[in-house]
């Protein structure tokens, strides 16, 4: 940043030299041609008039393309369609969902196959929800987590809260990790929320879900090795 800023500070002084030069050899032609009487003058006058307005419409142009493109800032009305706006940008596949108690509701389908829900709560509009869900074990799986030791059982669900505090996402266990649970982070609502923002919440969810997936894996495979267990599906 420093480095870019010197830059940018050294071409600018370059800028400002050149012209200051320009305009001081102009000046002084145009001193000498009029003491001297010549007819000169007027032609350097209009000629240093219209590489001023060239230097000036190029230095515009500049300028122009540095400017950021106008953003419509964020607000409760069009924060709702800007949401769908943004989902069909990126060809995502969403359903809604019928909640009373949200400004909207719905499931994302990304397209790796995760489930993201996008809400934003009534009781909390300053914030957006982005959740993604962990069923309970299937009956198989269930029984073979059952079988399993207390200290056995203590490590698989250890093992599990360890790889979603690394993720740094909220965590919701209504009884247990083997009987399901949820991640969810919020995002605030702000005028300057932007598409970018929003949509990496979403592939973040599923970043997470995908990295609770392999640690289950990684669980399933150790267990086989160490034969406790013949399936945990």
């Amino acid at each position: 940043m420093t480095k870019t800023t010197f830059s940018t500070w050294r071409n600018g002084l370059a800028i400002n030299l050149v012209s200051s030069l320009i305009a001081l050899i102009v000046g002084s032609l145009v001193a000498y041609f009029e003491h001297e009487g010549s007819l000169w003058v007027k032609p350097l006058l209009f000629g240093f008039l219209a590489w001023v307005m060239i230097f000036g419409a190029i230095l515009l142009y500049r300028i122009a393309g540095t400017v950021p493109p106008k953003v419509d800032a964020v607000t409760d009305e069009n924060l709702g369609s800007l949401v769908r706006d943004w989902f069909d940008r990126y060809n995502l596949t969403v359903k809604r969902l019928n909640d009373s108690e949200a400004h909207f509701s719905y499931i994302v389908t990304t397209p790796g196959g995760k489930k993201v829900t996008v809400k934003r709560r009534k009781a909390n509009p300053e914030y957006i929800s982005f959740s993604g869900d962990m069923a309970a074990l299937k009956a198989e799986g269930r029984a073979a987590f059952d079988a399993l030791s207390a200290d056995e059982q203590l490590r698989c669900t250890t093992e599990v809260k360890l790889e979603l505090s690394r993720a740094v996402v909220g965590l919701n266990i209504p009884k247990s990790i083997p009987d399901g649970f949820s991640v969810f982070r919020e995002l605030p609502v702000t005028r300057a929320l932007t598409e970018a923002q929003f949509i990496s919440e979403i592939w973040f969810i599923e970043a997470v879900v995908n990295s609770i997936i392999a640690v289950n894996g990684l669980t399933e495979i150790r267990l086989r090795a160490e034969g406790k267990v013949t399936t945990t599906k």
